[in-house]
């Protein structure tokens, strides 16, 4: 029984890390995985997420600010700042942090990083 046999005026919505050719049909959302939090995995995701345009996935992320813990990192907070520049242009855009880690949320991150997230946000 699908979902639209059992609750007709609901939408079906699921985030995966896998695909298959052929599940784009379905709507879902693919994100890129665990991801490093780091300068290098931030320029690497536009390039990757095009390659899944081409594999037919429209609705695809990534961990915005990686899936690290950035408040070790001297420049975490810019570093969060940048991310949430590059993925509010995403498809779909999925902030998501380890347990134990400060989450990549604006508001901890201080009030220059917190500012320049909100502005991007608001854009």
């Amino acid at each position: 029984m699908g979902l639209g046999q059992f609750a007709p005026k609901k939408r079906f919505f699921t985030i995966n890390r896998s695909y298959s050719p052929g599940m784009q049909r379905f709507g879902l959302v693919v994100w890129t995985g665990d991801i490093q939090s780091s300068w290098q995995s931030l320029q690497q995701q536009p390039r990757y997420l095009a390659n899944w345009v081409l594999a037919g996935v429209g609705y695809i992320t990534c961990d915005t600010g990686g899936f690290g813990d950035l408040s070790n990192t001297p420049d975490g907070a810019l570093l969060l700042a940048r991310w949430y520049q590059v993925s509010l242009f995403l498809p779909t855009m999925r902030v998501h942090s380890p347990i134990n880690t400060q989450p990549h949320f604006p508001f901890l991150w201080g009030p220059s990083a917190g500012d320049a997230m909100r502005k991007a946000l608001n854009l």
